[in-house]
């Protein structure tokens, strides 16, 4: 008899998300970045981010921010998929 499903697989992460983050001006890319929590001001919805740019030499430097939520497009991430591309 094999494993369930369950017992085979890695459950999904359910309070980290992966996100696309947009930047102000045109022709500007979006960035990767990490959700770490989320807030609530009135109406509104925060969220605080992790993510990584380069500083004024190339090298990588780690940003925590707060963004607003409407910034973001989720990525969906599930560590059971074989296609990581």
């Amino acid at each position: 008899m094999g494993q369930s499903r369950k017992d085979r697989e890695w459950p999904r992460p359910r309070t980290t998300r992966f996100v696309w983050i947009s930047q102000p001006g045109p022709q500007v890319p979006p960035m990767q970045g990490l959700v770490l929590d989320w807030r609530r001001q009135w109406y509104r919805w925060s969220v605080l981010l992790v993510t990584v740019r380069a500083d004024g030499q190339g090298r990588p430097v780690v940003v925590q921010e707060w963004v607003e939520a409407e910034r973001l497009t989720r990525v969906r991430a599930d560590p059971n998929r074989r296609q990581l591309w």
